[in-house]
């Protein structure tokens, strides 16, 4: 799945199938090349996917735990720290999605997560607040416009103009 922004594009890197998990190789090797590629045109974020609640997930799914067998936590975070090591090889900025839904806490994975795989409406909340902090930092100059309240229009004002056109005029 691709976010795009004007002059920005997210890249979120997502392991699962419905009904397998493809082997790592094959997954980074044709995203690496893409990012490798785009990345002389705008800036990329990638993110890493979720954490995974495997008892959420059968349950929603009626399913056997053998029947889940290869999608668990370790997976998830084997192609997270392979999401990192591409960002870090392509000066790429990375939103570290295991560790803003709290991954190492179990307990708190159904405030997120709405059938144990996919993000509920907090859950895209805090995703979306996570990638827009990430964008003010590294990338101000494609975050929304934050301006004083007594004066709009200071020429020192950074970011995309909320007033204007609309963001996909901008895309």
């Amino acid at each position: 799945m691709y976010i795009a922004l004007p002059n920005l594009m997210s890249v979120l890197i997502l392991p699962f199938t419905l009904t397998q998990i493809p082997p790592l190789f094959n997954v980074f090797s044709n995203r690496e090349r893409a990012v490798s590629h785009k990345q002389k045109q705008f800036p990329i974020i990638l993110l890493t996917p979720p954490p995974f609640d495997a008892a959420a997930w059968r349950r929603f799914k009626n399913i056997e735990p053998e029947e889940s067998a290869g999608r668990n936590n370790e997976v998830a975070k084997t192609y997270g720290n392979k999401v990192m090591e591409v960002g870090e090889a392509h000066g790429c900025s990375v939103l570290n999605v295991w560790d803003c839904l709290e991954g190492p806490s179990p307990e708190r994975y159904q405030e997120y997560l709405s059938d144990g795989l996919h993000l509920n409406e907090e859950g895209n909340r805090k995703v979306h607040q996570n990638l827009m902090s990430l964008i003010r930092k590294q990338h101000p100059n494609l975050a929304p416009a934050t301006a004083a309240e007594d004066s709009p229009d200071d020429p020192n004002t950074v970011g995309v103009p909320l007033e204007g056109k609309l963001w996909h005029d901008l895309c």
